[in-house]
């Protein structure tokens, strides 16, 4: 997700005393959802048999009135996938920006473990307008079984670990050290989920950026994360 995170009200926001409308999004998309790297495309700029590199260059005007230089790079080892996202900023001003990741996953059997300190509530918008402390923190410290709640929510002060654990298999997700948002989404349809590791909070671009973990980039400044995905058996330990 770049060059922002989740949803912004109303597909707009002020910046510099001026009104940014942002792009209207993929086709099968809500407005304003995710960010515009996800529906681009990324042009490979360097590949080998365990290593891929793909770059995005946003031009200021194709949904986003910045300019920025995004790369991401898939890396295999062993039993492990890391991605890594970095986002430069190549235009003449200062570029408000966050990032992150959106892995999705099979539903049935599943369960969810994290630590985190709360949870961002949503209006009908489902845009967040109240934080709550503790909002099934224990229940995901245990291990949250998928479809007991059903969540939408932007966890905070999550601890970069998250374990997803099947009968068969347990997956763990770990986020770089900026990561601090979790973003946990159950649908009612119960056929997958998503656990999404993030720079920000949803709608960080019409909030101050102590709350919403917002940077801003200066030229040339850059912001970087990575999330790593790797699997054992309940007859292994985990690595």
């Amino acid at each position: 997700m770049v060059p922002w995170v989740n949803r912004v009200a109303e597909g707009r926001f002020m910046w510099e005393g001026e009104r940014v409308e942002l792009d209207a999004g993929a086709a099968h998309a809500e407005r304003a959802l995710h960010g515009i790297g996800w529906h681009r495309a990324w042009e490979v700029v360097d590949q080998s048999a365990d290593e891929l590199v793909v770059e995005d260059r946003c031009d200021g005007r194709s949904g986003w009135p910045f300019r920025y230089t995004a790369l991401r790079r898939y890396c295999l080892s062993g039993d492990a996938v890391r991605v890594e996202l970095t986002v430069q900023n190549t235009g003449a001003g200062p570029m408000p920006a966050c990032g992150g990741f959106h892995p999705f996953f099979p539903a049935h059997g599943g369960a969810i473990r994290a630590n985190v300190g709360g949870a961002w509530l949503c209006d009908e918008r489902k845009i967040p307008n109240a934080w709550r402390a503790s909002y099934a923190c224990d229940r995901l410290a245990e291990g949250l079984p998928v479809g007991d709640m059903e969540l939408d929510h932007c966890f905070t002060d999550w601890d970069g670990r998250a374990d997803l654990i099947w009968p068969s298999h347990t997956l763990r997700l770990e986020g770089s050290p900026g990561l601090t948002h979790l973003q946990i989404y159950t649908p009612s349809t119960g056929r997958f989920f998503c656990v999404e590791p993030q720079s920000a909070m949803p709608d960080a671009l019409n909030r101050l950026p102590d709350e919403s973990g917002l940077a801003v980039l200066q030229p040339g400044e850059t912001l970087d994360m990575w999330m790593r995905l790797s699997i054992s058996f309940p007859d292994e330990t985990h690595r």
